[in-house]
Protein backbone atom coordinates (compact mmCIF):
# COMPACT_ATOMS: atom_id res chain seq x y z
CA UNK A 1 0.00 0.00 0.00
CA UNK A 2 2.79 2.41 0.71
CA UNK A 3 4.21 1.25 -2.63
CA UNK A 4 1.05 2.41 -4.18
CA UNK A 5 1.05 5.35 -2.78
CA UNK A 6 4.45 6.56 -3.11
CA UNK A 7 4.03 5.89 -6.98
CA UNK A 8 1.34 8.00 -6.56
CA UNK A 9 3.19 10.92 -5.22
CA UNK A 10 6.08 10.48 -7.93
CA UNK A 11 3.79 10.37 -10.68
CA UNK A 12 2.42 13.46 -9.75
CA UNK A 13 5.85 15.37 -10.10
CA UNK A 14 6.68 13.68 -13.34
CA UNK A 15 3.92 15.23 -15.27
CA UNK A 16 6.47 16.75 -17.82
CA UNK A 17 6.81 12.36 -19.01
CA UNK A 18 3.27 11.94 -19.60
CA UNK A 19 4.11 8.12 -20.56
CA UNK A 20 6.56 7.59 -17.27
CA UNK A 21 3.96 8.98 -14.84
CA UNK A 22 0.83 7.14 -16.39
CA UNK A 23 2.75 4.12 -16.21
CA UNK A 24 3.24 4.79 -12.45
CA UNK A 25 -0.29 5.89 -11.90
CA UNK A 26 -1.23 2.44 -13.82
CA UNK A 27 0.87 0.51 -11.65
CA UNK A 28 -0.01 2.07 -8.53
CA UNK A 29 -3.63 1.77 -9.40
CA UNK A 30 -3.24 -1.83 -9.92
CA UNK A 31 -1.47 -2.41 -6.65
CA UNK A 32 -4.46 -0.51 -4.89
CA UNK A 33 -6.66 -3.00 -6.96
CA UNK A 34 -5.30 -5.99 -5.89
CA UNK A 35 -4.85 -4.90 -2.05
CA UNK A 36 -8.67 -3.96 -2.30
CA UNK A 37 -9.81 -7.87 -3.91
CA UNK A 38 -7.67 -9.43 -1.67
CA UNK A 39 -9.10 -7.81 1.44
CA UNK A 40 -12.33 -8.54 -0.21
CA UNK A 41 -11.58 -11.99 -0.43
CA UNK A 42 -10.32 -11.95 2.97
CA UNK A 43 -13.78 -10.73 3.70
CA UNK A 44 -15.39 -13.65 1.89
CA UNK A 45 -13.53 -15.93 3.13
CA UNK A 46 -13.84 -15.30 6.91
CA UNK A 47 -17.61 -15.28 6.37
CA UNK A 48 -17.53 -18.61 4.61
CA UNK A 49 -15.51 -19.88 7.83
CA UNK A 50 -17.67 -18.27 9.99
CA UNK A 51 -21.26 -19.68 7.79
CA UNK A 52 -19.17 -23.43 7.95
CA UNK A 53 -18.79 -23.33 11.76
CA UNK A 54 -22.18 -22.51 12.52
CA UNK A 55 -23.60 -25.12 9.74
CA UNK A 56 -21.36 -27.77 11.21
CA UNK A 57 -22.54 -27.37 14.92
CA UNK A 58 -26.09 -26.76 14.22
CA UNK A 59 -26.10 -30.10 11.68
CA UNK A 60 -24.48 -32.09 14.99
CA UNK A 61 -27.54 -30.59 17.14
CA UNK A 62 -29.68 -31.44 14.66
CA UNK A 63 -28.46 -35.10 14.05
CA UNK A 64 -28.00 -35.94 17.92
CA UNK A 65 -31.54 -34.66 18.63
CA UNK A 66 -32.93 -36.87 15.32
CA UNK A 67 -30.92 -39.61 17.16
CA UNK A 68 -32.98 -38.88 20.46
CA UNK A 69 -36.41 -37.95 18.98
CA UNK A 70 -35.87 -41.46 16.90
CA UNK A 71 -36.00 -43.99 19.86
CA UNK A 72 -38.95 -41.43 21.18
CA UNK A 73 -41.09 -42.05 18.22
CA UNK A 74 -40.08 -46.05 18.50
CA UNK A 75 -41.25 -46.54 22.05
CA UNK A 76 -44.26 -44.61 21.49
CA UNK A 77 -45.21 -45.94 17.73
CA UNK A 78 -43.06 -48.53 16.42
CA UNK A 79 -42.92 -50.63 19.05
CA UNK A 80 -46.73 -51.22 19.24
CA UNK A 81 -47.22 -51.79 15.53
CA UNK A 82 -44.90 -53.93 14.78
CA UNK A 83 -44.40 -55.57 18.52
CA UNK A 84 -40.33 -55.81 18.33
CA UNK A 85 -38.63 -56.13 21.88
CA UNK A 86 -36.13 -53.75 21.94
CA UNK A 87 -35.08 -52.90 25.32
CA UNK A 88 -36.12 -49.69 27.13
CA UNK A 89 -33.69 -49.52 29.73
CA UNK A 90 -30.62 -49.94 27.02
CA UNK A 91 -32.83 -47.47 24.81
CA UNK A 92 -32.83 -44.82 27.67
CA UNK A 93 -29.39 -45.00 28.45
CA UNK A 94 -27.89 -44.63 24.93
CA UNK A 95 -30.72 -41.22 25.08
CA UNK A 96 -29.14 -40.07 28.34
CA UNK A 97 -25.30 -40.50 26.33
CA UNK A 98 -27.04 -38.85 23.52
CA UNK A 99 -28.38 -35.53 26.20
CA UNK A 100 -24.31 -35.96 27.15
CA UNK A 101 -23.35 -35.13 23.63
CA UNK A 102 -26.15 -32.87 22.71
CA UNK A 103 -24.46 -30.40 25.86
CA UNK A 104 -21.18 -31.19 24.80
CA UNK A 105 -22.50 -29.79 20.78
CA UNK A 106 -24.20 -26.65 22.40
CA UNK A 107 -21.03 -25.97 24.63
CA UNK A 108 -18.82 -26.09 20.82
CA UNK A 109 -21.56 -23.20 19.42
CA UNK A 110 -20.31 -20.01 18.70
CA UNK A 111 -21.86 -17.32 20.63
CA UNK A 112 -23.40 -15.46 17.95
CA UNK A 113 -25.37 -18.24 16.91
CA UNK A 114 -25.92 -19.08 20.54
CA UNK A 115 -27.72 -15.83 20.79
CA UNK A 116 -28.93 -15.37 17.45
CA UNK A 117 -31.21 -18.56 18.55
CA UNK A 118 -32.41 -16.79 21.25
CA UNK A 119 -30.68 -18.86 23.64
CA UNK A 120 -29.35 -16.26 25.76
CA UNK A 121 -32.93 -15.24 27.39
CA UNK A 122 -34.18 -19.05 27.41
CA UNK A 123 -32.10 -22.03 27.02
CA UNK A 124 -33.88 -25.42 26.72
CA UNK A 125 -29.93 -26.99 27.26
CA UNK A 126 -28.79 -24.98 30.16
CA UNK A 127 -27.15 -26.97 33.55
CA UNK A 128 -30.23 -27.35 35.25
CA UNK A 129 -32.27 -28.19 33.06
CA UNK A 130 -29.82 -30.76 31.55
CA UNK A 131 -29.20 -31.76 35.00
CA UNK A 132 -33.09 -32.78 35.42
CA UNK A 133 -33.42 -35.01 32.49
CA UNK A 134 -30.68 -36.47 34.08
CA UNK A 135 -32.39 -36.94 37.26
CA UNK A 136 -35.76 -38.20 35.87
CA UNK A 137 -33.83 -40.81 34.14
CA UNK A 138 -31.84 -41.66 37.55
CA UNK A 139 -35.47 -42.02 39.21
CA UNK A 140 -36.00 -44.41 36.58
CA UNK A 141 -33.74 -46.49 36.22
CA UNK A 142 -35.13 -49.81 37.17
CA UNK A 143 -38.72 -49.30 36.29
CA UNK A 144 -39.78 -50.03 32.70
CA UNK A 145 -43.05 -47.76 32.78
CA UNK A 146 -41.40 -44.94 34.10
CA UNK A 147 -38.77 -44.91 31.50
CA UNK A 148 -41.18 -45.03 29.15
CA UNK A 149 -42.68 -41.44 30.49
CA UNK A 150 -38.80 -40.07 31.29
CA UNK A 151 -38.65 -40.83 27.31
CA UNK A 152 -41.93 -39.17 26.34
CA UNK A 153 -40.75 -36.13 28.53
CA UNK A 154 -37.41 -35.84 26.92
CA UNK A 155 -38.82 -35.95 23.78
CA UNK A 156 -41.36 -33.75 24.43
CA UNK A 157 -39.05 -31.15 25.41
CA UNK A 158 -36.63 -31.38 22.75
CA UNK A 159 -39.29 -31.26 19.53
CA UNK A 160 -39.36 -27.79 19.90
CA UNK A 161 -35.76 -26.92 20.42
CA UNK A 162 -35.53 -29.36 17.11
CA UNK A 163 -37.72 -27.12 15.60
CA UNK A 164 -36.29 -24.25 16.63
CA UNK A 165 -32.68 -25.00 14.64
CA UNK A 166 -33.95 -26.40 11.72
CA UNK A 167 -34.79 -23.30 9.70
CA UNK A 168 -31.12 -21.70 10.59
CA UNK A 169 -29.96 -25.31 9.83
CA UNK A 170 -31.50 -25.13 6.47
CA UNK A 171 -30.47 -21.07 6.03
CA UNK A 172 -26.94 -21.70 7.14
CA UNK A 173 -26.29 -24.56 4.08
CA UNK A 174 -28.19 -22.49 1.35
CA UNK A 175 -25.30 -19.74 2.12
CA UNK A 176 -22.69 -22.37 1.70
CA UNK A 177 -24.20 -23.55 -1.44
CA UNK A 178 -24.52 -20.00 -2.66
CA UNK A 179 -21.18 -19.02 -1.44
CA UNK A 180 -19.17 -21.88 -2.72
CA UNK A 181 -20.81 -21.98 -6.16
CA UNK A 182 -20.50 -18.58 -7.17
CA UNK A 183 -17.73 -17.42 -5.30
CA UNK A 184 -14.90 -20.28 -5.76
Amino acid sequence: MAISLLLLVISYFLKEKAWLSGALVSISCGGITGLTLYFLSNIRNNKIAKIRKEYDSLYTMNDILNKIIGFGHYHKLYRKMWGEKRNIIEDAYKVLCLIDELDEAKKDMPYSLYTALGFRDNDPLDYDNIRSLKTGYESAIDDENKMKIWLKEVVEYLIPFADKIHDPLNERKDQIMFLGKYFF
